[in-house]
């Protein structure tokens, strides 16, 4: 299936949850996953990183800065 992350279109496995897809996104940018991170739906909801996608879902997610 197809989702939306920070704007690029992933292709996911069906019954991938939210973390499975920001992990999707990361090695497509070849890039560290990290684990400290805020995820939201399209309707800019917090979303649990392990809740379940739908097709054409969107999802943005922000790094958790240190402080």
């Amino acid at each position: 299936m197809k989702v939306i992350v920070n704007n690029d279109e992933i292709e996911i496995f069906g019954g991938a949850t939210a973390k499975d897809a920001i992990r999707r996104f990361f090695i497509s940018k070849g890039e560290k996953k990290t684990n400290d991170i805020t995820i939201r739906d399209q309707w800019e909801h917090e979303i649990d990183p392990d809740a379940p996608l739908r097709e054409g879902m969107s999802l943005t997610f922000e790094i958790n800065k240190e402080e």
